[in-house]
């Protein structure tokens, strides 16, 4: 990633994988607390999560590539 960006499909592909996966986990009632319960004691605003897919959404690969020549 330090020395070529990702290419647009596979950014999408893994943007898609981690948005099923998250959404796959909010499949049982305790699920759901679970989540509720991590935004609740961690003081978080109540669409914390909508803003966690957003995030995933909008990032790019120029970021990813900024990002992996800062870290």
């Amino acid at each position: 990633l330090i020395q070529n960006p990702i290419d647009e499909e596979e950014l999408t592909t893994v943007k898609n994988y981690f948005i099923g996966t998250f959404l796959g986990s909010l499949t049982t009632p305790f699920q759901l607390a679970d989540r509720f319960k991590a935004i609740y004691f961690n003081g978080l605003d109540y669409d914390y999560y909508d803003q966690y897919l957003a995030n995933i959404r909008k990032l790019t690969a120029k970021e990813l590539h900024q990002l992996a020549g800062k870290y």
